[in-house]
């Protein structure tokens, strides 16, 4: 269970009792687990409902007993009763407690030995009295401690009975608290120490780092006896005066004892309840070594620097525009206006509802509260005529003189007609929605009052002809404009006014956060409306802050928006939290480039985007922005949970329901999605272990890598070939992982999985996060290409006989190919055999390029990363230093940047996704950044650009495509070239409400749309080529050069758009030249019309080519009427006339012609044919219905296909 608020629980003692029985009858069939020495074991003392403590073992409180985790301990009697959260500490250790009962005892199994034992005391909420014996040794005897103190001690006890045992001996019940507890092996005798360790991330002395993303690696486990490394402690501390551990993972074991990362342990004392280091700050790595008889190496320390939080950019202002004028509302389209400087009443001042006929009562959110909430939030009373309320002013003996009513949002009839005021010095004593009564009342004046009839709208000052101080006052309202009508009295807001000497007006300044020269400011006055200041513009740009400030009188804000223009015409809006100040006080936000802004401090002169105050809508609906001309990102798909890959469909069919893609989420899911967008589960439960865990951490771990390929002879039968981390039972839910390429097959239609096929189990090979099987293609060659990372062990890149730190090449069943390079059937079939290029380290990344054929991958690297060809057989040298991460590199990011996925963009490849001719044959790569961290990355969150020469060297690059500016937990990871543009999955959730983990990541397409109209091949004009274009892909959902309407099929509608662009009769005549150029540049047929010596008939030739037009450039119409791929050879009549030497766009671009040579093709909706009379009436009426279907385009080319199957009858 995950909660994201503290709050107290309490839950009755039977029901807990109850609880605490169900849960002992459970565990004590688990079956007890074997301790070793040199074992950590964290737990915390905490109440059931509580959050989890990363990597702590939970006590509830419950009877000593075989736990979930195969561990026995608990306490002698129940004490889930004396089970505490407070919700005050961020330290969810410090916040939970469990308190002794008078006698008792708790316990933990552990074989005889020696071992180091933590504890910690104290309570939160309440000052205490502590003792504590541990195994017989006194650490505190009746050690008082204030609320929120606590102690913590270690010291080294002997257990002899097989249990471990915590008392407080003889003090009273409930005395002690104890949060937590850490017990760790030592060595029973002399035993020499492991060798310090050698931290290799992060990489060199001061190095700086991403506060939210610390990277931490340690090598070189060395140890005099030779004993196993069992686990290690890592911590990071801050320096200087004051040094403090603030992040910790203690006695972690697995690969995380070589490289961890902060989702793995928990942060600490002054970073407690954050998910980050603070920014801008040098702290300590330290390490530590235990071997498996529980002795400790000396801590090896590796200082660094921690960058910015996040990398924001400021918006930056030379001038405000007058026109349009700036607007400043609430989020509902209300005019904010800020208080004058005589306003008597303030939120917070004491008020309650009240009818003098004794009929007060109102909704729970229609309260009287919000008449003076500074909102427009309403106030509404059932008791309609004569309800009101009375108010007590905060400031005491006020005069009030006038005052004004505010209209509610709906309801006319229900507005206020006339009133009464009254005063009294007397102690309220009234209830609240009772008559009003209990007070000695001063009649102070009565009257009419017009309230317009516009909503959410002040209305006129009020006069009253008052002398007299009261401490409080009741207005009661004596009448509504619709008696009959209205259910009920409401209004908005109400204020009283004095003679009072004037303060000072709250406002709301715009300035230079650098200078705090005005841009625009806005003051609050007792008229209606406010003092609106929008003075010349600055003499340079400036980093844009807005401060509110209070003065005399307390300001109080729903979320707002000032919108406004520049100097330039371009819109900006500000996206302004709730803000509720007290007379004096003020708020300073510095403002992000998309309006989001962030609290800053008064004397701050940089902007500082480190503590959100209110994101900006396009933050929240779309993060991610295009940085090239020509480009937009748009949201394609929803929903998904940690999607890692993108895999198209090479060949997909054009129904609506065929697959697209597939998509592959990290904890063993597969989505498909169709042609239409819809998404749906193709297969789940595909990991036979829970693989959450700490992101970043041991949660980055399960399904990754996928290509497709349909059935060459059951096109309707899909093949998955997907990578994953896999237990094979060894044990299962345990924390070794194996690596395996599996195949999964769909049932017909491909959106669901009929069976799996493992084609190779790497076992007894162990991998863990981040490090593993990821990225597989099918090569040129119809190999699949697998890529593995090295599981964190450096040496694996450099030995052959281990499938780790490798680019594999295998067949499509999963056997060897004899003619990989390190092939030797001779000794066996072993991990050398699938060999095909080594020495890599994690390259998460990989896509061919057709212009050369070559492969490329992205690699991450512990500080430096590589971008590089993979060619067969070849050494890239990973050897654990940052230096190997040069040896044939095409680039190096340097520091880290994280890329994750490459693609090209190419002709071959859906006719280049639609993206411009210039940017053909380039690649484009994912730029992941530091995990999880919030709101924009120097080093990451993007997509960059690369262009290659024809060798494979860098020409330019990594050019920015798209970035994230968003003010979440976004990053880009899965990418891939679709038939309309670039894919990408953000891995994330953005909002990060719930977790890294939660459902809710989206995926994004990149789409050009810098094209002319009607300009399908790409050359700046619409022309006749581009009527070529269409008519050779009609139909197509793989080739969409010609889908102009973005429809996502290329069809009758982009006809329709390519004539509009180049106009009118012009159109008719160019398809035609267009048709005549093609057909005379190819091999000529043998006609039988009398206009041409022919050899056969006039049925068999139109026949031949009207056949030729199903396929050319489109799928097929089988017998069926499903659409089968484009390479399904056409029965045409007469297969003998073939030319042979024909290309099947020919045979397209012939047929139009046959057409064209038939008629005059003028814009006719039944076009003249020459002559008409030597043409059978089916032959006649099926060329002019094909006239109709290409030149009208009323029907999709299947409509061309049926026509043309008129011949064969």
């Amino acid at each position: 269970m995950i909660h994201h608020s503290k709050f107290p629980r309490i839950a009755s003692l039977q029901a807990r009792l109850q609880h605490s029985n169900r849960k002992c009858l459970r565990l004590e069939l688990l079956e007890p687990r074997h301790l070793m020495a040199g074992d950590t074991w964290l737990v915390n003392f905490q109440i059931d409902e509580a959050s989890p403590v990363t990597r702590y073992l939970p006590d509830v409180g419950a009877t000593y007993g075989v736990r979930a985790s195969g561990l026995s301990y608990g306490w002698s009697t129940n004490h889930m009763d004396v089970s505490r959260e407070r919700s005050i500490n961020a330290d969810q250790r410090l916040d939970t407690l469990i308190h002794f009962k008078a006698g008792a005892s708790w316990e933990f199994g552990l074989p005889n030995g020696t071992y180091e034992v933590t504890a910690s005391i104290g309570d939160p909420q309440v000052a205490s009295t502590h003792t504590l014996n541990v195994e017989g040794v006194n650490y505190w005897n009746a050690v008082s401690l204030a609320a929120n103190a606590f102690n913590t001690k270690t010291m080294t006890v002997t257990v002899a009975d097989g249990r471990l045992t915590l008392n407080q001996g003889a003090a009273a019940n409930m005395a002690t608290r104890i949060n937590y507890v850490h017990i760790v092996g030592v060595p029973s005798g002399p035993n020499g120490a492991p060798g310090t360790p050698t931290i290799t991330e992060p990489a060199t002395e001061g190095q700086v780092v991403s506060p939210g993303d610390v990277h931490m690696e340690s090598m070189g486990y060395t140890d005099p006896e030779g004993n196993a490394h069992k686990s290690t402690d890592w911590e990071i501390w801050t320096t200087g005066p004051g040094a403090q551990p603030v992040w910790q993972t203690l006695g972690i074991e697995g690969i995380e004892k070589y490289h961890t990362h902060m989702g793995d342990g928990i942060f600490i004392n002054s970073r407690a309840g954050q998910n980050s280091l603070a920014a801008n700050t040098a702290h300590e790595l330290r390490v530590r070594y235990r071997d498996d008889v529980g002795a400790v190496s000396v801590a090896a320390v590796r200082s660094f620097m921690t960058g910015a939080a996040s990398a924001t950019f400021p918006l930056q202002l030379l001038d405000v525009a007058t026109s349009p004028a700036p607007t400043w509302q609430d989020i509902f389209g209300g005019a904010i206006e800020l208080p004058g400087t005589t306003g008597i009443l303030s939120p917070g001042d004491a008020i309650i509802p009240i009818d003098a006929d004794g009929g007060s009562s109102s909704p729970g959110n229609e309260s009287v509260v919000e008449a003076i909430d500074g909102t427009l939030d309403k106030y509404l009373n059932f008791g309609e005529v004569n309800s009101g309320f009375i108010v007590t002013p905060g400031t005491p003996a006020t005069v009030v003189k006038s005052f004004q009513l505010t209209t509610a949002n709906d309801a006319e009839e229900r507005d206020p007609t006339s009133w009464q005021l009254f005063g009294t010095n007397s102690p309220i004593v009234s209830a609240a929605h009772g008559n009003g009564a209990g007070e000695a009342w001063t009649l102070i004046g009565s009257g009419a009052v017009a309230l317009p009839t516009a909503r959410n709208t002040q209305g006129p000052i009020v006069n009253v002809a008052n002398t007299n101080a009261y401490s409080s006052y009741k207005l009661v309202f004596t009448g509504v404009k619709n008696e009959a009508a209205a259910n009920s009295m409401q209004i908005a807001e109400v204020q009283f006014f004095g003679d009072a000497a004037p303060g000072t007006a709250p406002s709301m300044r715009l300035e230079s956060g650098g200078t705090g020269d005005l841009l625009l400011s806005v003051t609050g006055t007792d008229a209606v409306g406010n003092v609106v200041v929008n003075p010349a513009g600055l003499g340079v740009h400036a980093n844009a802050k807005l401060v509110i400030t209070a003065g005399s009188k307390s300001v109080n804000l729903p979320q707002t928006n000032l919108s406004f223009e520049d100097e330039h015409g371009m819109a900006h809006t500000i996206y302004l939290p709730i803000v509720n100040l007290a007379p004096g006080q003020r708020v300073d936000l510095w403002i992000s480039e998309d309006g989001s802004t962030y609290y800053g401090a008064p004397l701050q002169t940089e902007p500082d985007f480190s503590l959100l105050a209110r994101p900006s809508e396009s933050s929240l609906n779309n993060p991610f922005v295009a940085l090239q001309a020509g480009f937009v990102v748009e949201e394609v798909g929803s929903d998904y949970r940690l999607p890692v890959n993108i895999a198209f469909v090479p060949n997909p069919g054009s129904e609506p329901d065929d697959p697209l893609y597939y998509v592959t989420e990290l904890y063993g899911s597969i989505q498909v999605v169709r042609n239409d967008g819809t998404k749906s589960t193709f297969a789940t439960g595909l990991l036979d272990y829970n693989p959450t865990g700490p992101i970043s951490g041991t949660g980055e771990q399960g399904l990754t890598g996928i290509a497709v390929q349909r059935d060459a002879v059951n096109p309707d039968i899909y093949h998955l070939y997907v990578g994953m981390l896999w237990d094979n039972g060894a044990p299962a839910g345990g924390q070794v992982h194996y690596p395996k390429v599996e195949r999964i097959d769909s049932v017909a239609g491909g959106l669901s999985m009929a069976s799996r096929t493992v084609l190779l189990n790497m076992q007894p090979e162990t991998q863990g996060q981040s490090h593993q099987i990821s990225n597989i293609t099918i090569g040129p060659d119809g190999k699949l290409y697998v890529h593995n990372g090295d599981g964190f062990n450096a040496g694996t890149a450099q030995n052959l006989d281990s499938f780790r730190g490798k680019v594999l090449r295998m067949n499509l069943d999963g056997t060897a190919p004899s003619d990989n390079p390190f092939y030797n059937a001779g000794n066996g079939i072993s991990a050398r055999d699938y060999v095909y290029a080594y020495g890599f380290r994690n390259p998460f990344g990989g896509a061919w390029r057709a212009s050369d054929g070559k492969h490329y991958q992205v690699e991450n690297g512990p500080s430096v990363d590589r971008f590089s060809q993979v060619n067969v057989g070849v050494n890239y040298g990973w050897d654990g230093s940052n230096a190997s991460m040069g040896i044939n590199a095409i680039y190096n990011w340097d520091p880290s940047h994280a890329p994750v996925n490459i693609t090209f963009v190419q002709q071959e490849t859906f006719a280049g996704s639609r993206f411009p001719a210039s940017m053909l044959d380039h690649a484009f790569v994912t730029e992941s950044g530091p995990t999880y961290a919030g709101g924009p990355q120097t080093n990451g969150k993007r997509i960059v650009e690369f262009a290659l020469d024809a060798n494979g060297n860098r020409i330019s690059g990594p050019i920015p495509l798209v970035e994230y500016r968003g003010t979440g937990q976004s990053t880009i990871v899965g990418l891939a070239a679709g038939p309309d543009g670039l894919y990408f999955t953000e891995l994330y959730e953005d909002s990060g409400a719930n977790g890294p983990t939660a459902t809710g990541a989206r995926i994004f397409r990149i789409r050009y749309i810098g094209h002319a109209a009607g300009d399908y091949d790409r050359n700046n004009v619409a022309d006749g080529n581009d009527f070529l274009t269409w008519q050779r892909t009609l139909g197509s959902v793989s080739n969409l050069s010609a889908d102009g309407n973005n429809s996502r099929i290329v069809d009758a509608g982009d006809l329709d758009v390519w004539r509009a662009a180049y106009g009118g009769g012009a159109g008719a005549a160019a398809m035609a030249a267009a048709a005549v150029q093609v057909a005379a540049e190819e091999p000529t047929i043998a006609t039988s019309s009398r206009h041409h010596d022919s050899q056969v008939s006039d049925a068999s030739v139109s026949d031949y080519w009207l056949g030729r037009l199903s396929v050319a450039g489109s799928p097929n119409a089988s017998a069926s009427g499903k659409l089968s791929p484009e390479t399904t050879t056409v029965r045409a009549r007469d297969e003998s006339q073939r030319p042979a030497d024909t290309t099947r766009i020919a045979f397209q671009d012939q047929a139009l012609f046959e057409l064209f040579s038939r008629g005059d093709w003028r814009r006719e909706r039944k076009p003249s044919l020459a002559p008409q009379a030597e043409l059978g009436e089916g032959q006649h009426n099926a060329a002019t219905d094909l006239h109709e279907a290409v030149f009208d385009a009323r029907g999709r080319w299947t409509r061309v296909a049926t026509i043309a199957s008129e011949f064969d009858r």
